[in-house]
């Protein structure tokens, strides 16, 4: 009698122990992922080309996400290296809505690794910007635009050398840019020395940036980045033939506000002084 009764215990004794296995097994179970729905990726196809009208377009939505294949998210040309120019006043206009969207907050949200594979067919770019060596000023952030979208020279307080114009020069050949944009910012700590050092206003054009300076109130940052910024643009041309020669390259001065995150185009304002340009008037 004691022997089945042992053999009922043992039996119930080895479900106890799966019973409890189980449940542990079923505790350590990862809860199931739930993935989200993956972003269009642009058509391949497509060619950095766009009209103003198209520029405008509202953007793509995805789950609640806004995402839009950008023009400038297409794949380069293999054969080229680069993706094709599209027209500068669809440059210009894109750059401009571009900016709104930062100054706003609503800045595109991009496939970042889509475009990288892009780009690791080649270098492309459809503008050049000099500007600032200051950390504030990312071209790419205020005009809400993707990797490969600018050519950056980089040089402080946007002022040219011989080697930054070579190297504008250099981006403007291999890439087919149609745009340099020369990009100053308030609040330039190498505009504000210069300021400092500069002296009264002589006869002439000036040829270095405390002269251009001259004669401004040390207070006013905004007429301070303005000279200093026609002062580069006009700068880069003296320094470089090519541009100056060029029938397809428009030079365009902006002056930046970190406070705002707001653009000035200073050619676009009446009032402005004539812009040192080349290539379309």
């Amino acid at each position: 009698m004691q022997k089945p009764l042992v053999m009922v215990l043992a039996a119930q004794l080895l479900v106890l122990v799966g019973a409890v296995g189980f449940m542990a097994t079923r505790s350590n179970t990862p809860a199931p992922v739930k993935h989200a729905r993956e972003r269009p990726l642009p058509a391949p196809e497509e060619v950095l080309h766009a009209s103003p009208a198209k520029l405008q377009e509202p953007l793509a939505s995805d789950g609640g996400e806004e995402w839009a294949a950008f023009p400038a998210e297409a794949p380069a040309k293999k054969e080229r290296g680069h993706a094709e120019s599209p027209p500068f006043e669809a440059i210009i206009a894109e750059l401009q809505q571009g900016n709104v969207r930062f100054v706003e907050g609503v800045s595109r949200q991009r496939d970042v690794l889509a475009r990288r594979e892009v780009l690791g067919e080649g270098e492309q770019a459809m503008a050049v910007v000099v500007t600032c060596t200051d950390s504030r000023v990312v071209p790419e952030l205020l005009f809400d635009q993707p990797l490969g979208t600018f050519a950056v020279v980089r040089l402080p307080g946007a002022q040219v050398d011989e080697a930054g114009a070579r190297a504008v020069e250099d981006s403007v050949s291999r890439l087919h840019a149609r745009a340099v944009l020369v990009l100053g910012h308030l609040g330039c700590h190498h505009v504000q020395h210069a300021l400092e050092g500069a002296g009264p206003t002589r006869a002439g054009r000036p040829t270095t940036l405390k002269g251009a300076l001259g004669g401004l109130d040390k207070a006013d940052d905004e007429a301070a980045t303005t000279a200093s910024v026609s002062f580069a643009a006009r700068d880069l041309r003296r320094r470089s033939k090519q541009l100056a020669k060029a029938t397809d390259v428009t030079m365009l001065r902006v002056v930046y506000a970190p406070k705002t995150g707001k653009l000035r185009w200073l050619d676009a304002e009446p009032e402005a002084e004539a812009a040192p340009r080349s290539g379309r008037r």
